[in-house]
């Protein structure tokens, strides 16, 4: 858990993620709690480079053991969980992820569900601070708080 602050551009959080092996872009790959100045990827699953987009903000997602992915219900409207969002403000994000079972909410409400049942799913890795490339921005991490379960 951890209050965000984002002004222009795409920031996240990588959980359970491991170092890049190559000389790719960025320095790790994994699981990544997203946010975005334009509200696109706020509240999105993803693992960038590997699965792709895991869980959409608004969805309940279950991933099978064969890697097949499927919504199969929704928390909320996703433009309706966009307003619980504050621009340019600090906002508080959450993300419980217990097996397979992850979770993520942005000021107390709940933007998506995944339950991944994938034998690929990181079971563990680092936990790190995004500023994506992109235009000029200003992100701000403050109150991080890890609890184990």
């Amino acid at each position: 858990r951890l209050k965000l602050k984002l002004e222009n551009g795409n920031s996240g959080i990588y959980y359970r993620s491991r170092e890049r092996a190559g000389m790719e872009k960025e320095a790790l790959i994994g699981p990544q709690a997203d946010f975005s100045a334009d509200g696109r990827w706020t509240g999105v699953i993803m693992e960038y480079t590997l699965r792709e987009i895991l869980a959409e903000r608004g969805q309940k997602v279950v991933i099978y053991k064969g890697g097949r992915k499927e919504v199969v219900g929704s928390v909320g409207d996703p433009e309706e969980l966009l307003k619980h969002v504050k621009d340019k403000q600090w906002n508080d994000y959450t993300i419980i992820a217990k097996g397979g079972h992850i979770v993520l909410k942005i000021n107390d409400v709940v933007m998506c569900k995944l339950e991944d049942g994938d034998p690929r799913m990181p079971r563990s890795g680092k936990l790190a601070l995004q500023v994506h490339r992109g235009p000029d921005m200003l992100v701000q991490f403050k109150n991080i708080r890890i609890r184990q379960f």
